[in-house]
């Protein structure tokens, strides 16, 4: 009992130094990582130094976050009567991360939304339509390389009828990330201003099926899970993954194969975002006339082209003018070798071109005309004095700077006949002028 006494005071009055070996986090820590801790005791006894030694050890547990962004920051350009032809048309873009502390496997869902609209993108307007076909028919695939190309090795699936497309991309090392590419066809018939929206679901899974919970109580949608104590030397499975905030990224059951009217929610094993196409009409065509001179009132302009004052009318002997405008509304889509063909109404004799009737006065033309074409209010800046220097001829100013010509009536009189605007970029417009005066003949 002296002895044990003893020792006890010793202890007491002594040094007591305790050694802990540094500690990780699991935070970034990869999945089973073993984390040991040391401790060492050191003291005293009858001036005999002594130590003890103990140890603690536990496993990193799985921290599973898949993250969908898309990459496209608006409705994504289609036009009427392409295929889905991969480099050749545009893609929605989607960007898929592992944000995981593990490698981990992935299965996507692509769902056919119509005409969802998608937050951040502009604004649809009135009822907005889906273009046909509908469910839409395309491809879509795993561009590994993000060279919008099908390379060897990507995988890649045709959508499928239902409008719910399936792909597994295989396993993603942590911070690796891949592109989701869909292309679609899009109907010949299809109006300009139309949508086909699109949904990816990223899921964390094993192989080809996806995670139904993970440890801590969380659920896939149409899966379960278990809350479990941590085990030491286990590793235990944690899905992490935030909420969207968007009403439009929905939940997807991998278990029945279908989209939740849900939007994806915290800690459900997956991720979405959605993105979407929009139909633009690659050229626009609107025809403008209006009376310019009537043998009674006279010119609508001036010489500067500027307006007179007078407002001629329609009567026979009255001089029309005909501009027909052509614009291409898109960003960057070329069209080649456009062509205007006019035909006149003719058949009662009551319009006649050019100099067939030609007014005793000078005919002047406006400096330049305002009206729509393809929805968009377009002026065009007209050449004058070419076009009122040959009454029986067209004036063809094309798209490209610099593309005017004069070209005359085609057979049929008055009929214009493969007026040429050339090539008409993304932004450019060109149009054809012409005159024709109403038939005063007895």
């Amino acid at each position: 009992m002296q002895h044990l006494h003893r020792i006890g005071r010793t202890l007491a009055a002594g040094v007591l130094a305790i050694g802990l070996a540094p500690a990780a986090f699991a935070e970034g820590t990869d999945a089973g990582t073993a984390v040991t801790n040391n401790v060492t005791l050191s003291f005293d006894v009858n001036s005999v130094s002594q130590t003890a030694n103990a140890s603690v050890t536990f496993q990193v547990d799985r921290k599973l976050v898949l993250d969908v962004t898309t990459q496209n920051s608006d409705w994504v350009t289609v036009i009427p009567g392409q295929a889905d032809t991969p480099g050749a048309v545009n893609a929605l873009d989607y960007l898929i991360t592992n944000q995981s502390n593990d490698a981990v496997d992935v299965v996507i869902a692509l769902v056919d939304r119509a005409a969802t609209a998608v937050t951040g993108f502009t604004a649809q307007s009135g009822s907005p339509a889906a273009f046909n076909p509908n469910p839409a028919t395309g491809t879509v695939w795993n561009d590994l390389n993000d060279n919008d190309a099908i390379d060897g090795g990507e995988q890649s699936v045709a959508l499928d009828p239902s409008g719910v497309t399936q792909l597994g991309i295989g396993s993603l090392t942590e911070n690796q990330t891949t592109n989701i590419k869909v292309i679609v066809d899009v109907a010949s018939g299809a109006a300009g201003g139309q949508y086909r929206s699109f949904t990816v679901v990223a899921a964390a899974a094993n192989g080809t099926t996806a995670l139904a919970g993970d440890d801590s109580g969380n659920a896939a949608p149409g899966g379960s899970s278990t809350d479990i104590a941590n085990g030491l030397n286990t590793v235990e499975v944690v899905f992490a993954d935030a909420a969207s905030a968007n009403a439009e990224d929905i939940q997807f059951n991998f278990v029945t194969s279908s989209a939740l009217a849900s939007a994806d929610a915290q800690y459900d094993g997956q991720s979405a975002d959605t993105s979407g196409f929009i139909t633009v009409v690659a050229l626009s065509v609107a025809k403008h006339v209006e009376v310019l001179y009537d043998p009674i009132s006279g010119n609508a302009y001036d010489g500067s082209g500027s307006a007179s004052g007078v407002n001629p009318k329609a009567l026979p002997g009255a001089v029309i003018l005909y501009v027909v405008g052509v614009v291409n509304g898109t960003a960057s889509l070329s069209s080649q070798n456009v062509a205007i063909d006019d035909d006149i109404p003719d058949a009662a004799g009551e319009v006649l071109v050019g100099d067939q009737a030609n007014p005793a006065t000078a005919v002047d033309v406006p400096a330049s005309v305002t009206f729509d074409v393809g929805g968009t209010a377009t002026t065009f800046t007209l050449d004058r004095a070419n076009i009122t220097s040959d009454l029986d001829s067209i004036w063809v100013h094309g798209c490209q700077a610099g593309s005017a010509a004069s070209q005359a009536f085609g057979a049929g009189d008055p009929e214009v006949d493969d007026a040429a605007l050339g090539t008409c970029a993304g932004g450019e417009k060109g149009y054809v002028a012409y005159l024709v005066t109403i038939n005063d003949a007895p």
